[in-house]
């Protein structure tokens, strides 16, 4: 995890690693990703991930190609400008058996831009408790979340919501989906409530154009 109040830069890094969720840390959700498995601030730039990341069925994993999750908890509660950014990133790592995942990111709890990334990884839930894939980030919370010129080309599936760039965002907070310039080209599939080829579903305020 890299702490809120610590602005990181992670830029041209390469994974070619398998890379898997724990478990080891008792009522706590499992955060595992491509380059990170926790972050609260930063940008991450021309970063490509090879690796599959593995859920191992945890129940509370959050899983991405290059992120698990954006987290904004400590950075609401000592009032810090929590934002996150993604440039230029490539997946093509599976991205597996976890709760949310995303190609880039599974979890995004801040305000947070995906640009000019894409994903060419299978991205599958796999596992009876599982909720939300997106081929690009599968769950968007409290604040605005924007996706412009992202393309996903991979599998996704999701037990619950599953979309091509966004699975799911949550009408809490300040939360708003913008999606410009997206494209996907991976069949999208959910066991049982909503599947879109942008995004699955969006009880916050979204806008798609382009």
């Amino acid at each position: 995890t890299v702490k809120c109040g610590t602005d990181v830069v992670f830029e041209n890094i390469k994974n070619n690693a398998a890379v898997s969720a724990t478990g080891n840390i008792p009522d706590s959700d499992d955060c595992a990703g491509g380059i990170v498995g926790n972050l609260e601030k930063g940008t991450v730039k021309n970063c490509v991930n090879y690796g599959s990341v593995d859920g191992k069925g945890l129940k509370d994993s959050h899983l991405g190609g290059m992120v698990g999750n954006l987290s904004n908890g400590k950075a609401i509660m000592n009032n810090y400008q929590t934002s996150l950014e993604f440039t230029n990133c490539v997946n093509y790592g599976a991205i597996i058996n976890g709760r949310r995942l995303g190609g880039m990111a599974g979890t995004a709890e801040c305000a947070t831009t995906f640009t000019n990334c894409i994903n060419f990884g299978w991205i599958d839930c796999g596992i009876s408790n599982a909720e939300i894939a997106g081929g690009i980030n599968g769950f968007a919370d409290n604040d605005t979340v924007a996706y412009y010129n992202c393309v996903n080309l991979g599998y996704v599936k999701g037990a619950t919501y599953a979309g091509g760039i966004m699975g799911y965002c949550r009408a809490n907070l300040e939360a708003v989906a913008i999606i410009d310039g997206c494209v996907n080209l991976g069949a999208v599939y959910t066991g049982s409530q909503c599947a879109g080829g942008i995004a699955g579903y969006s009880a916050a305020p979204i806008t798609i154009t382009n």
